[in-house]
């Protein structure tokens, strides 16, 4: 493990093979607030030999991602990246970070295959992405996958050592070891989508039936957004049941798992593009915690 970011033995085992021989193409995949885009720039800062808060400043570094209140990547955006991929780099490495590659449309994924399946000279391409199946096959089979394995409890308590060991604790009990969500909670980085969808969670749980109803439906409206949303409620869930335990609550835990199955069912229907709507109103009638 890296004092610059917190990494499952096996994923820093990973890194390092893949770091004595770089492919062309990665694909970082993890669930939301596993810290895989911290891990894709620390990647790319160590192929690029910089900082990774000095990467904007190089010229060889690109790094697209999904623009606030957007659902996807925009295409112009990836036509805009092949263009400037046909500018030569004098023999310097050059990596093109792309974050949360699942937010391209499938034209868009295409579009930016060519440039993967005959890559230009010195150039490596990251992509992060929740899931395989969220890029294109033929994108994915041209990619060395890399893992983001959730970080055990000794290893965040080393790695947070400046922390107090109770805060450590709560967090890596809610966060399930998502390295990226325990930094952004432990830290207070209010700007993290995930962290921030945490906090709706909590908020949530403190609604009547009514307010809980206006809230997902408002919330249908942006798939992506519902999608880390059920994520966070489902973490939230996990953690009080883990309270019911230490408690020997067993009638409460009882009514924690029953809402974190149906929080998953939700999850998965959304997964397979069922109504957002109709999920959220589902959802919001039949919690009963």
């Amino acid at each position: 493990m890296t004092k610059e970011v917190l990494l499952h033995r096996r994923t820093d085992n990973q890194i390092k093979a893949l770091l004595k021989k770089p492919p062309h193409a990665v694909l970082v995949i993890g669930s939301p607030g596993s810290g895989k885009r911290t891990l894709a720039r620390y990647l790319a800062s160590r192929l690029l030999d910089v900082p990774s808060d000095k990467l904007e400043s190089q010229p060889y570094y690109v790094e697209l991602a999904r623009p606030a209140g957007k659902t996807e990547i925009p295409i112009e955006a990836v036509r805009g990246l092949t263009r400037s991929l046909r500018l030569k780099t004098a023999g310097r490495r050059r990596v093109v970070l792309i974050d949360e590659a699942h937010s391209l449309s499938e034209e868009a994924q295409n579009a930016l295959l060519k440039a993967i399946e005959e890559p230009p000279p010195d150039t490596l391409f990251i992509l992060t992405t929740i899931a395989q199946d969220g890029v294109l096959p033929t994108i994915a089979s041209r990619s060395r996958k890399l893992n983001v394995a959730a970080v055990g409890r000794e290893e965040a308590m080393q790695f947070f050592s400046d922390f107090d060991a109770k805060d450590i604790e709560g967090a890596w009990s809610l966060t399930r070891g998502s390295a990226g969500l325990m930094a952004a909670i432990l830290r207070d980085q209010d700007g993290h989508e995930v962290k921030q969808a945490v906090d709706q969670a909590k908020s949530f749980l403190r609604m009547d039936k009514f307010e809980r109803l206006i809230f997902l439906d408002k919330m249908s409206a942006d798939k992506q957004r519902l999608s880390v949303f059920l994520e966070a409620l489902s973490r939230v869930y996990a953690a009080l049941s883990d309270i019911a335990v230490s408690k020997n609550n067993t009638n409460q835990l009882r009514r924690l798992v029953v809402c974190r199955r149906q929080v998953n069912q939700a999850a998965e229907s959304l997964a397979r593009n069922t109504s957002a709507r109709l999920i959220c109103l589902d959802l919001a009638l039949s919690l009963s915690l």
